[in-house]
């Protein structure tokens, strides 16, 4: 677990903002107090809607296939769909080199024959699940990368410095921690985006000037 959610594992997470350097170019956020704001609400977004395919593929790894185009079919931002499935299949990409398991490569094969998407929520369950870790376990290692990816933007837009983001980060492990229970207890047909504002957000991404992120 430590190697895959090592920040030296190429997926390509800290190219992504989710959402906050939009937020930042708008001045929606810009202090301390906007961006905890912000990253409460990205985590309740997290935890309502992409978790619960973490928690769901981890626990039933042959339902990865119809996870994956649910996700897809809800995932109706561009930007944000654009991101989950680049960040997806890097990580399907680097575990299949890392840790040699028949079970990737055949994914990476039905990604290359258009037969699936490649979300980064169900691929991250699906090789937690082949690494032998709960459900509980690959949700809260799941949460804790997109906490460190929001933290690592904030103190790359200069909103937050370096021991300011690392505070904070510890802020929010309390409710990183009752995330991993929310997600957990939430099925496919019960998740959702929670915050349209924060989906808005994340969609006009797009149209800024000039962007330091992908997304």
């Amino acid at each position: 677990m430590w190697q895959l959610i090592d920040s030296a594992f190429p997926i390509g997470g800290f190219a992504h903002s989710a959402g906050l350097e939009a937020a930042f170019q708008m001045g929606a956020v810009g202090t301390t107090e906007s961006l905890d704001r912000f990253l409460r609400i990205s985590m309740g977004q997290a935890v309502n809607f992409s978790a619960p395919f973490v928690a769901h593929v981890a626990r039933s790894p042959a339902d990865a296939k119809a996870a994956d185009h649910l996700y897809h079919c809800q995932t109706t931002n561009p930007i944000s769909n654009s991101a989950s499935r680049v960040q997806g299949n890097a990580l399907l990409s680097t575990a299949t080199e890392a840790f040699s398991l028949p079970q990737l490569q055949s994914a990476r094969e039905a990604i290359r024959m258009n037969e699936l998407f490649g979300h980064f929520p169900v691929v991250f369950g699906f090789v937690m699940n082949l690494l032998n870790y709960s459900d509980e376990q690959a949700v809260d290692a799941f949460l804790f990368c997109q906490l460190r990816g929001w933290m690592s933007a904030a103190v790359r837009l200069g909103i937050i410095g370096p021991r300011q983001a690392q505070s904070m980060q510890n802020e929010m492990a309390r409710h990183r921690e009752i995330g991993v229970k929310t997600a957990l207890s939430l099925s496919l047909d019960e998740c959702g985006q929670s915050s349209p504002l924060l989906e808005v957000t994340q969609g006009l991404h797009g149209r800024l000037y000039s962007r330091l992120f992908v997304s």
